[in-house]
């Protein structure tokens, strides 16, 4: 569940009380709200203009830390940190002047590496892999200045065979492949699309094979 619907979800079901404004040496204000439940809901602080800075702190009711994260005059700085409900780990990003920069990383609720991606000045780049909560490899893929760049691939989690392998250039180019999920035919192609060069990923032609390597008719998705 992203931020803005557990943001959402909370505004429904609680009812936030402001108990109280403090400052601390810095003469920075700090806000501290509650949930119905007595337990903290989050813990923002402000500058003498106004602007975030400084941790920032919000809660899941049953008292477990969601977020962590820095600003400087309400920009994001430094590492943010996110958490699942069962106090596992879910995200990790740096930030730098208000944008991603650096490895970011994200867990399943049960511990197992979810994915991870490069950032530099908000934008992925280079490699990023993705895994199921088993632990299984599901994909892989190439990025350049936000954009799908070079190859990609994903893969059968309960084989670990390629599924689908091809190329980006923004859009898909040159030949796609695709693979039945079968040990013993793991090589054997069920489908070949061939996209122009232009990276504007327009289909030219299509193939389809059965699992014994006979081509037929491509059905209709």
């Amino acid at each position: 569940m992203s931020i803005l619907e557990k943001t959402n979800r909370m505004k429904v079901l609680f009812v936030f009380l402001l108990v109280g404004l403090t400052f601390n040496s810095f003469g920075q204000r700090i806000e501290v709200h509650f949930y119905d439940s007595g337990n903290i809901n989050y813990e923002y602080t402000y500058n003498e203009a106004g602007l975030k800075d400084g941790w920032q702190r919000e809660w899941y009711e049953n008292g477990q830390l969601w977020t962590k994260l820095f600003y400087i005059a309400d920009k994001v700085d430094g590492l943010k940190s996110r958490w699942h409900e069962n106090g596992q780990l879910d995200y990790e990003q740096n930030w730098k002047d208000g944008k991603s920069d650096g490895l970011g990383r994200g867990w399943h609720e049960n511990g197992q590496l979810a994915y991870e991606q490069n950032w530099k000045d908000g934008k992925i780049f280079g490699l990023e892999r993705r895994w199921n909560s088993l632990g299984q490899l599901w994909f892989e893929g190439n990025y350049k200045d936000g954009k799908r760049d070079g190859w990609a691939k994903t893969y059968y989690s309960h084989t670990g065979h390629i599924q689908i392998t091809g190329k980006y250039k923004v859009g898909r180019i040159g030949i796609w492949r695709y693979y039945y999920s079968t040990a013993v035919n793991k090589e054997q192609k069920s489908k070949k699309e061939v996209y122009t060069e232009t990276g504007d990923g327009v289909l030219i032609s299509v193939q389809c094979w059965d699992e014994d390597g006979n081509e037929i008719e491509c059905p209709e998705e």
